[in-house]
Order: C-alpha cells, then sequence, then structure tokens
C-alpha cells in the first residue's frame, strides 16, 4: 500500500464528515486533523510523507468506530468464528454486535495493514430451553485491514485476534467477589 492510500482513505472521510456537519470540505479536512491530534490538515499530509507510521495518521484513516456496511458484516462474521466456543457455552442465540468502540489503531508498513484494536460488546437473546448462563460478552480484539481504495477490507490471514473477552455471568460473579 502506498502512502497515497491512507491519505485517500483520510480524504474520503474528511468528504464524509462535511457531508455530515453540512460545511466545506476544507473546514472538514481541518476538523478531522484537529480531531486527530495535528495542528492543521498541512500538518496531516506533512507528516504523511515524513511518517508514515504515525499513530495518528491511522487513527484518521479508520475513525471512531468500523460500523459501516459491507465492513461492519465481515467483522460480525469473523467475530462469530472467533466466539464460537464461548458463545456454545451461554443460554442465548442470535448474538450481534451492539456496540463496537475503535481504541487505538496503528499502520503496519513493512506488511502494509491497518491494524485496530476495538472493545465490542456482544450480545445474544435468551434461550428460554436452556438455564441461565452468560447473554453477552465484552471482548477486547484486534482487527487487521487492508486498505483497498477508500475501502478497509479485512485481511485473510488472522483477520481477528480476541485479546480478551468476559461475559455478563462473569462480570456479576467478579462483582459478588469484590463485594465481599
Amino acid at each position: 500500500m502506498s502512502i497515497n492510500s491512507l491519505i485517500n482513505l483520510i480524504k474520503y472521510n474528511a468528504k464524509q464528515l462535511a457531508r455530515e456537519k453540512g460545511v466545506k470540505l476544507s473546514s472538514a479536512q481541518e476538523l478531522l486533523a484537529k480531531q486527530h491530534g495535528f495542528s492543521d490538515f498541512h500538518e496531516l499530509t506533512t507528516v504523511s510523507v515524513r511518517n508514515i507510521r504515525d499513530v495518528r495518521l491511522a487513527s484518521a484513516a479508520v475513525g471512531d468506530t468500523l460500523d459501516t456496511g459491507v465492513l461492519f458484516e465481515s467483522i460480525e462474521i469473523v467475530l462469530e468464528e472467533a466466539m464460537s466456543p464461548e458463545v456454545a457455552l451461554t443460554n442465548a442465540v442470535d448474538f450481534t454486535i451492539e456496540n463496537l468502540e475503535v481504541q487505538s489503531s496503528k499502520y503496519d508498513v513493512a506488511a502494509e495493514i491497518l491494524i485496530v484494536e476495538a472493545f465490542i460488546h456482544y450480545a445474544g437473546e435468551q434461550d428460554s430451553e436452556r438455564v441461565v448462563h452468560a447473554t453477552s460478552f465484552n471482548i477486547d480484539a484486534i482487527f487487521k485491514f487492508k486498505i483497498a481504495g477508500v475501502n478497509l477490507i479485512l485481511t485473510d490471514d488472522e483477520p481477528i485476534t480476541v485479546v480478551g473477552s468476559l461475559s455478563d455471568s462473569d462480570l456479576d460473579h467478579i462483582e459478588q467477589i469484590a463485594a465481599n
């Protein structure tokens, strides 16, 4: 991936922001730059040429959320596969992502991928036929993406790593121990 791919994604995000806020593109570019720790959009573009590894660039490219369309569906599919052993132990069905928050992101120049750490609340519907256990999970995960034009695509090789997960049942147990 070239530097231009990352910048093109950032510019695309600025265009989306301009539409959402009803402002000029230049104003949205400045706002996006400042939201991600740059003094202005000029600094962002200068840094992109000098130091593509700057974590602020990856943050501007990814944004704060990954819950858009096809990308979100792809994330749900790989998450379902990664969490299937834990989900099998619950009394819930039809798990979906209720919340997905980007915690951090960085660009791996050598591998040409964006690495995104995210917090996910993954919840299912309680199955009345089963003994009550967990119905949701709080998950810390790492996703790997390639950039294709202005799209993020999960990598074919290990697209997700679940770093940690706690079920609502686990959290209740921890709270009971802490209270005693």
